[in-house]
C-alpha cells in the first residue's frame, strides 16, 4: 500500500524485503542525516528509527542506548513529531514499550491536549484488554483483529492485512493510477 513513510524500531529487514517483492519503491531512512533527503514521491521512506543491522555503531538495543536518545537525536525526534501532528498514525507491532516513541506521543499529548490528532493501534489480540487501556491512556485507539487471546498473531495479521488490501484495492485503487515498473512507479490520484 503506497504510504508516504513507515517508522519501524526493527533493525531487521523485512520490510525492505516485501517492498522489494511486491516491486515497490522505498527509500531507508538511517539516522538524522538521511533526513535531509529530497523526498520520492512515488517512494515509500522506510525511517528505521533504531539503526539497522548493517549499521552496528548506530544501534539502538541497549539501556544506555535508550537513555537520552531523544536528546542525543533532537532532529529525528522533531521528524517524527511532525509525522505526528499532520498524519493520522497507525501503528502495528507496537507495544508502548519502546520508551523513545512512547516520550514522543507523551510530548505531544502533553502540548496539545485534545488538539493531538487521532492515531490509531492495530493489536492481533488482547487478552486482558489491559494493552488496549494503555494505548487509550495516551490518546490511541486500539483495534483489537480478534478476541480469542490464544489465536495465533502471525493467521490473524495475514488475514487482517489480506482483508486490508483487498478492501484498498476495491475502494481507493479505482481512483489512482499506478505504473508498476519499480523504477519509474507513480501513483497519481485520477
Amino acid at each position: 500500500m503506497p504510504f508516504d513513510i513507515v517508522l519501524t524500531t526493527n533493525a531487521d529487514f523485512l520490510l525492505e524485503r516485501a517492498y522489494e517483492r511486491q516491486r515497490r519503491p522505498y527509500v531507508p531512512l538511517l539516522g538524522e542525516s538521511q533526513l535531509s533527503l529530497a523526498r520520492r514521491p512515488e517512494a515509500t521512506q522506510l525511517l528505521k528509527f533504531h539503526g539497522d543491522l548493517r549499521h552496528p555503531g548506530d544501534l539502538i538495543m541497549t539501556e544506555e542506548d535508550y537513555d537520552g536518545f531523544l536528546r542525543r537525536k533532537p532532529l529525528l525526534t522533531t521528524y517524527i513529531s511532525w509525522w505526528l501532528l499532520t498524519r493520522e498514525p497507525v501503528l502495528f507491532g507496537y507495544s508502548l514499550d519502546d520508551v523513545d516513541l512512547r516520550e514522543v506521543l507523551a510530548v505531544l499529548r502533553d502540548r496539545l491536549g485534545r488538539m493531538t490528532r487521532a492515531g490509531w493501534a492495530i493489536l492481533p489480540v488482547d487478552a486482558d484488554g489491559r494493552t488496549s487501556a494503555k494505548f487509550a491512556r495516551r490518546g490511541l485507539r486500539a483495534i483489537v483483529l480478534d478476541d480469542n487471546p490464544d489465536a495465533d498473531r502471525g493467521e490473524v495479521l495475514e488475514v487482517f492485512f489480506t482483508e486490508l488490501l483487498t478492501e484498498w484495492e476495491r475502494r481507493a485503487a479505482r481512483h489512482v493510477s499506478l505504473r508498476t515498473d519499480a523504477s519509474t512507479a507513480e501513483l497519481r490520484r485520477g
